[in-house]
């Protein structure tokens, strides 16, 4: 096995992308449209993270009058294992407990030419 580090200015790497999901506005609203079917400039990003296998976002809605809506997890990873789903349901458990809100999970991941996409709403049960 061998591995080859490419570097170019041009090259969409997790770095690259993470900061797009979390600082470009209208790539915001193009996914929270998609998701939700929200107005533009309801979601902002309140947290955006490397992770060790991908990336995570968070979207939270940016005016008290949108507190209703949930939060939204965005997670992208190359792949999924029984480790990462459970990071990811972590993650949703931490968010919960901050936003006592429903949580909208998204999960996508690339296995063997494969896109496997989890779509979740996150309710917790008393």
């Amino acid at each position: 096995m061998s591995v080859h580090q490419v570097s170019c200015n041009n090259c969409l790497n997790d770095e690259r992308i993470c900061k797009i999901l979390a600082e470009d506005q209208n790539i915001i609203d193009i996914i929270t449209k998609n998701l939700l079917n929200v107005d533009k400039n309801t979601y902002s990003a309140h947290s955006a993270q490397l992770l060790a296998n991908g990336i995570s976002i968070t979207y939270l809605p940016r005016l008290e009058v949108y507190s209703a809506l949930p939060p939204i997890i965005l997670r992208f990873q190359p792949c999924t294992n029984q480790d990462s789903m459970m990071n990811a349901i972590d993650q949703c458990f931490q968010v919960y407990q901050q936003t006592v809100e429903t949580i909208f999970g998204l999960v996508c991941s690339v296995r063997e030419q494969t896109v496997f996409v989890l779509l979740a709403e996150y309710r917790m049960v008393k």
